[in-house]
């Protein structure tokens, strides 16, 4: 493995920003970031609060029971609540970003 290689190996190890998708101000008052990255290879949506990563799902998912206007969520632990029209706004992005790479 040459040197250039290596470094492609190394700097997808960790979640490479590609721009911020929603920013939300949660009732506990902490901030959630949406961020469109790419890791491992992959474009996938991943979650941010307060600056610090939640692992969970790489697109939103739906709630089983939506509460009000909130009928999806991403995170675990916390979880955040989204939108249909932010989680679309989501995976459209994302989706649009893949069939770009492709």
């Amino acid at each position: 493995m040459n040197d250039l290689q290596w470094y492609r190996l190394y700097s997808d190890s960790e979640p490479i920003v590609e721009k911020e998708l929603l920013n939300k101000l949660l009732s506990n008052g902490a901030l959630a970031k949406f961020a469109l990255v790419r890791h491992n290879g992959e474009y996938k949506a991943m979650l941010y609060v307060n600056g610090k990563r939640i692992n969970g799902p790489a697109l939103p998912e739906p709630l089983t029971t939506p509460n009000g206007e909130v009928t999806h969520w991403m995170g675990n632990k916390p979880g955040v609540g989204l939108t249909t029209s932010e989680a679309e706004m989501i995976i459209q992005a994302v989706t649009d970003r893949i069939e770009r790479a492709r």
